[in-house]
């Protein structure tokens, strides 16, 4: 009876129309179950009957067509789902809010009934517990060590990988280890030891070489003028081999200005790409270690002075690479024309310091007086203090707050403070003393854990602005603003737009990039050498930075969040314009480029980094490239594979073996245990099909040709053309041609783009998934104006709602 008047009420309350089973059993006529009766109990717990009732008799109207007991489409059984409180309805919301559900041909709910049915999901939604503190990720802690010391040290290498198996490095999930705390350690200390040297600084020195190590790969450089004239060549392996000059050895580390003095020479097309090397020689190609790549110089026909500043290791030489494909494999012989990259020389200076105290001793000692003297060939600094007690105090106290981003009291101080009294008593020395005590701060609970304890809320606000935007700690303006308890309304918003419109902002850029768009896995793969031989380390450096720097430009300018998918620009430079096949951009500077009408670039999907990273280098895959987009671009949420599915093996309507990937698609979705999600993924991949592994244009397919020995690399290849790529498809009923025609589709629904933006930055923003009742606010927040929203916009509005968010 009970059962009959929720369903009636429901009935009422929104005049639906409830299907009633045909499937009745004569001796009772029981009525089909429905969306009503199984909230029964949920009504009786809110006490409020006739609103479970309304919502539900939403669902029963809109939904248990296809989602009862008996029809089940898609493996959901809302009626059996209802009735679990433990259901997670994460699916069914997602495809509610993006309006994938109900499907375009049934009958839709209103905007108040869509929203009803949204918030009716989020209440039932189960609740997560989240941890109250995360670590700070590698990438934050390097950040924040760096700035609060005053330094700029790379020491990345040396913090282990934050991500295991989770999306973003924030995650909260991710433990303190043992080992991530005893690295933490061994990082802050050489970082101190670096910005505060015992010995003191090295005396900079100047050194001069024109003159190239011995080597046997002689052919491709010989001595010219007053220096070396170098042609571009691959190894057997294809890889660059770089000549390493003599006379030089970093005798400490430090930054060091590099200037070269080079032209091209010959009259082909575009600038030589000057790249410059710091390791090691060994002798021979296959003896030398890993280099580290400085810089990159665009190297034309008149004779210019390249200049760049580099943090070298000690022990660290100095290597050159002159790449051209007008160049490659071209030996030099001194009785032809001299044609490559002519280096006159290769000066260095250093150890180099921007101002004397270096900004770390006047970032730190303020105020204190501080003499040079020169010791055994360095130049120490000692730090004069007539009350040594009482300055240390000072000085541990304000690089604390602004550590922890907090004002602290003596007594919260105290223990940091006594360290490196106790040390001072010790050494006699200040600096030594201040440094233990800044020490124990970056090694505090209070510095690697977040977000911790604060004075107020906007101290608060300025530590999650920093993490955010500047992977760091706040600054002096921010902390200015939280001492005052300013840091809300208005004044946030204009905080945002200024820490946006600073350099350190890149390292939000970078980091986004490397975990949203899964750059971070860039070089887990590389294009055969044999199918995709002009792929090179000059193209492979440079992809990368197009996506970094067309989103921080996008971002900067506010342009719409359709510029995601499509645009009629992108930031090129030669090397990328000719992977690209776009003529008219030389020299390797990177620059706004306007893209030829017809061209299929513009917007994140068709740019190579993307399509490298969702490539094994040998052949491509519409599922693994569907499920990049889908995902991460689109925001499609995809249910789980049933278990213990398996592969199908396609067969061709003639029950020969499929040979096209269309048409092993077309087979393997036939299993309506896989076509769920695969018409949500595939027709992504099959336009992207267009493209290669190493992000090239195609219109044909390759194979690798048979060889009987190690393959040499060659210009030419070793592979064959067969099948023509079909790039077409049809995108829930909507069919299109080739990618151009698939952008059109997506940038035609603007919101969707803009609403899972905002998820994947809140999730990266706050180290937690936003939950059902957190997705409708980013919802509202990103729909409720402009429906192509600026990418600015999206993200100003996301970072205020998550400083909004208590943990």
């Amino acid at each position: 009876m009970k059962t009959l008047i929720l369903f009636v009420i429901g009935l009422l309350v929104v005049g639906c129309r409830v299907k009633q089973s045909t499937n009745t059993n004569e001796s009772n006529n029981t009525p089909k179950k429905t969306a009503t009766t199984a909230v029964q109990t949920e009504g009786e717990e809110k006490g409020s009957i006739a609103e479970s009732g309304a919502n539900a008799a939403h669902f029963a109207e809109f939904c248990m067509d296809c989602h009862d007991e008996d029809s089940q489409k898609g493996g959901l059984d809302l009626y059996a789902s209802l009735s679990k409180p433990e259901t997670d309805w994460t699916l069914p919301f997602e495809n509610l809010i993006t309006g994938r559900m109900p499907p375009a041909k049934k009958t839709q709910p209103s905007a108040t009934e869509r929203d009803a049915m949204l918030n009716y999901l989020a209440s039932r939604q189960p609740k997560r517990e989240r941890k109250r503190y995360r670590r700070l990720s590698r990438h934050e802690f390097m950040n924040s060590v760096n700035d609060l010391v005053g330094v700029e040290l790379d020491l990345l290498g040396k913090l282990p990988e934050d991500r295991d198996t989770h999306v973003y490095d924030s995650s909260s999930e991710i433990l303190l280890t043992k080992d991530l705390l005893a690295a933490n350690f061994d990082v802050a200390d050489e970082v101190l030891d670096y910005a505060f040297p015992v010995k003191g600084f090295g005396e900079q020195q100047t050194w001069t070489c024109n003159v190239i190590q011995r080597t046997k790969v002689k052919r491709f450089s010989r001595r010219h003028l007053d220096g070396t004239l170098f042609s571009s060549f691959r190894q057997k392996n294809s890889a660059f081999f770089p000549y390493f000059y003599k006379g030089f050895v970093s005798p400490v580390t430090g930054e060091y200005q590099l200037s070269v003095n080079a032209q091209k020479l010959g009259t082909f097309d575009g600038d030589v790409a000057l790249m410059v090397f710091a390791g090691h020689f060994y002798g021979e190609p296959t003896q030398t270690t890993p280099k580290r790549l400085l810089s990159i110089f665009s190297v034309d026909a008149k004779m210019r002075l390249h200049t760049t500043k580099a943090l070298l290791n000690a022990g660290e030489e100095i290597a050159v690479f002159c790449y051209s494909p007008h160049t490659m494999q071209k030996p030099q012989n001194n009785n032809k024309e001299a044609i490559g990259t002519y280096i006159e020389q290769l000066s260095i200076k250093g150890p180099v310091h921007s101002s004397w105290p270096p900004p770390a001793y006047k970032q730190r000692f303020t105020g204190l007086s501080m003499q040079t003297t020169v010791m055994a060939g360095h130049r120490v600094i000692g730090v004069e203090s007539t009350s040594p007690i009482g300055d240390l105090k000072q000085v541990i106290k304000t690089f604390a707050e602004r550590a922890f981003c907090t004002s602290l009291t003596d007594g919260e101080v105290l223990r940091y403070h006594q360290l490196s009294v106790a040390e001072f008593r010790s050494s006699g020395d200040f600096v030594t003393a201040a440094k233990a005590g800044m020490k124990a701060i970056l090694c505090s609970p209070r510095f690697l854990l977040h977000p911790g304890f604060r004075a107020n809320d906007s101290y608060d606000s300025a530590a999650k602005l920093a993490h955010i935007l500047w992977l760091s700690v706040a600054d002096e303006p921010l902390m200015a603003l939280a001492r005052r308890d300013e840091l809300k309304g208005k004044r946030l918003e204009l905080e945002v737009e200024r820490m946006l419109a600073n350099d350190k902002s890149q390292r939000m850029i970078q980091s986004f990039c490397a975990q949203w768009l899964e750059l971070r896995h860039f070089d887990e793969s590389s294009p055969s050498t044999k199918m995709y031989p002009q792929y090179d380390d000059v193209a492979n450096h440079y992809l990368p930075l197009e996506t970094e720097a067309y989103l921080a430009w996008s971002i900067q300018h506010n342009l719409p969040v359709s510029t995601l998918v499509d645009s009629d620009f992108s930031i090129l430079n030669q090397r990328l314009a000719r992977h690209y096949g776009i003529e008219g951009v030389s020299g390797h500077d990177m620059r706004r480029v306007k893209l030829p009408a017809d061209s299929p670039r513009g917007g994140l999907l068709t740019m190579g980094s993307i399509l490298k990273s969702t490539s094994d280098g040998f052949v491509t895959s519409p599922i693994l490239r569907g499920a990049w987009i889908s995902k991460n671009i689109v925001g499609t949420t995809l249910s789980s594979p049933p278990p213990n599915v398996e592969a199908i093996k396609a067969k061709t309507e003639a029950g020969q073996e499929a040979m096209t990937i269309k048409q092993q698609l077309g087979e393997h979705k036939r299993n309506t245990s896989c076509n769920a999600c695969h018409r949500s993924i595939d027709p992504y991949g099959l336009a992207l099909e267009s493209f290669d592994p190493s992000g090239r244009w195609r219109d044909k397919y390759r194979v690798a040709l048979p060889h009987q020995e190690t393959f040499i690399w060659q210009a030419k290849g070793l592979f064959k053309e067969t099948a023509t790529v079909d790039p077409s498809g049809d995108l829930y009923g909507n069919p299109f041609r080739d990618i151009s025609e698939l952008k059109q589709i997506l940038v035609a629904a603007p919101e969707k783009l803009a609403y899972n933006l905002a998820k994947q930055f809140f999730h990266y923003a706050n180290g937690y998934e936003a939950d059902l009742r957190q997705r409708i606010d980013l919802h509202r927040l990103v729909t409720s104006g402009d429906a192509d929203m600026g990418l600015r916009d999206i993200l100003r509005e996301t970072i205020i709602y998550s400083i909004q968010q208590k943990p």
